[in-house]
């Protein structure tokens, strides 16, 4: 997040510069002095870690605080709500599919002419058929896997 906060300073240069009365650069950057030759153990510049190269304190990390927090709790809410999504798809979709093949088998048994109960029997009997079939995986599976002593 790139926030800029200009301070009096700043803001007289730019208004000097504006009205004509500077003839210097709107911007100089800061002279940071090196306190020893050994480099830091954190990679990160001074700004990142928060620090000001005059060691003063920053009014600016101060001030966006609360901004910040709500960016973090907003990341982490897509991101609980993004595997939300993903497993309601993961669930939802062989579901859509069953409810579909159900639906597209009663009315193929309709426009073939069966009655209403001629049509319940049917998906009693696709039923009993699709249990049956697990059942016998199932059992397959177990014989396959079983320890023999």
């Amino acid at each position: 997040m790139d926030l800029f906060i200009e301070t009096e300073e700043s803001r007289a240069k730019r208004l000097a510069h504006v009205v004509g009365e500077a003839a210097g650069p709107l911007f100089t950057p800061p002279e940071t002095p090196r306190q020893s030759n050994e480099p830091s153990d954190d990679k990160r510049p001074q700004s990142a870690r928060g620090e000001r190269p005059d060691r003063s304190y920053s009014l600016e990390q101060e001030a966006y605080r609360e901004e910040l927090a709500f960016d973090r709790r907003r990341q982490r809410r897509r991101k609980v709500l993004a595997a939300v999504r993903l497993l309601a798809a993961v669930v939802l979709v062989p579901i859509a599919l069953i409810a579909l093949f159900i639906a597209s088998y009663a009315l193929t048994c309709i426009a073939s002419g069966a009655t209403p109960a001629e049509v319940g029997e049917l998906l009693h009997d696709l039923f009993y058929s699709v249990v049956t079939t697990f059942q016998a995986y199932a059992s397959q599976a177990s014989n396959r896997f079983s320890l023999k002593y």
